[in-house]
């Protein structure tokens, strides 16, 4: 894709990210004082979109301004010689890692029903970096392990959202892992 429609899809998900930000500045809720309401999640990921969006359309600009409108951005610059895979042609790859992807996001709120948040989303990660092509097992399982914990240790001990604890032994692992980690 062009850097001129990289530019128009930045400058349109910026101007759906501000669209739906003001709808959350809408939220109809208690406010509590000490405590974050439930628009601060939604307004967070929104403004973090406005910025990479805006980091895009700046990227963007620069290349233009750096290199001429005629030039060509980075994405489209040919590989030198012994660089990449020379087996694979650049879209020959693609379409199956997205699809497996998005079959993930998929499936992953059925796995939270039954498997609970922690397992669900341990599961997920690893899945998700086996479909993007990441092969070390160690590396593969410590990552996701560490971020499912963390995750689970900030919403649930820190921000004190009720999150989906399983059925059967997963709830009981669940709750042995929450009590390992001083959650009630």
């Amino acid at each position: 894709m062009q850097a001129t429609g990289r530019s128009v899809l930045f400058a349109l998900l910026f101007c759906a990210a501000v669209y739906f930000f003001t709808l959350t500045r809408q939220f109809d809720f208690q406010r509590v004082p000490g405590r974050l309401g439930p628009d601060i999640w939604p307004q967070t990921l929104l403004v973090l979109l406005m910025i990479t969006c805006a980091i895009g359309i700046g990227r963007d600009v620069l290349a233009k301004r750096r290199h001429g409108p005629s030039a060509r951005s980075q994405d489209e610059l040919p590989m030198p010689p012994g660089e990449g895979s020379s087996e694979r042609s650049p879209g020959a790859f693609g379409y199956g890692l997205v699809a497996g992807g998005f079959l993930l996001l998929l499936g992953y709120p059925i796995a939270l029903e039954y498997l609970g948040f922690l397992f669900a989303t341990f599961l997920f990660m690893t899945l998700f970096m086996l479909v993007g092509q990441w092969r070390n097992p160690l590396g593969l399982v410590a990552v996701s392990a560490l971020a499912a914990l963390a995750l689970f240790y900030v919403f649930r001990g820190l921000v004190y959202v009720s999150l989906p604890l399983g059925t059967g032994p997963f709830q009981s692992a669940t709750l042995w892992v929450a009590g390992l980690l001083g959650m009630r």
